[in-house]
């Protein structure tokens, strides 16, 4: 009877750790496949930003807006569906941040039209010649300032916004330091190799 138990319980030990054993390297593959996941978005997003430094020292406003579009458009077209939960909402809210930016561009495209135009100074020559008092100046520099915050804010969401995917990235195993040399923002702000 003892000799049966023994065999009992050293078979109940191979199942146990056999399970044990599939259990980890489920956890395993599935691991590994996040990982390829993730990493193979944020090769499709690296790609999207290589051609970054044609458009780093533009202050053609159409030139700035069609890059933000196709930005958008190709990050809008990465696949997430592959990636666990918490990169894909990082990643969204990276997406996020680039509309939110391609707005505040369009507020700096109608402010141009509007504060730069031939009206506006058709409008300041009637000013100067006629005597008369406008707003025109105040609300231009009121709107200047509050377009030049959203810029930053913005700019500094668009890099926050990634910071934050890569550190989610980490998490998965993926070595980051490949992804941090992007300088999104222009701000040319590099993370430290890892």
């Amino acid at each position: 009877m003892k000799s049966n138990n023994r065999i009992a319980v050293v078979l109940s030990s191979i199942a146990i750790c056999t399970v044990i054993g599939l259990c980890l390297s489920v956890i395993s593959c599935s691991n590994e496949h996040q990982r390829q996941s993730i990493e193979s978005v944020l090769e499709q997003d690296k790609k999207v930003f290589s051609r970054k430094s044609s458009i780093d020292k533009s202050t053609d406003i159409d030139e700035i807006l069609d890059f933000c579009n196709a930005v958008i458009s190709d990050l809008r077209g990465i696949d997430l569906s592959a990636c666990p939960d918490d990169f894909a909402t990082a990643y969204s809210k990276h997406r996020q941040a680039w509309c939110d930016r391609l707005d505040v561009y369009k507020d700096i495209k109608s402010y141009m039209k509007r504060y730069n135009s031939t009206n506006a100074t058709l409008e300041g020559l009637a000013i100067i010649f006629l005597g008369k008092k406008s707003t025109y100046d105040e609300d231009a520099r009121k709107e200047q300032v509050r377009i030049v915050d959203e810029e930053k804010k913005t700019g500094m969401a668009v890099d926050d916004t990634y910071y934050k995917v890569l550190e989610i990235a980490s998490k998965y195993g993926v070595r980051t330091s490949k992804y941090l040399n992007l300088k999104e923002n222009g701000n040319n702000a590099e993370l430290p190799e890892e």
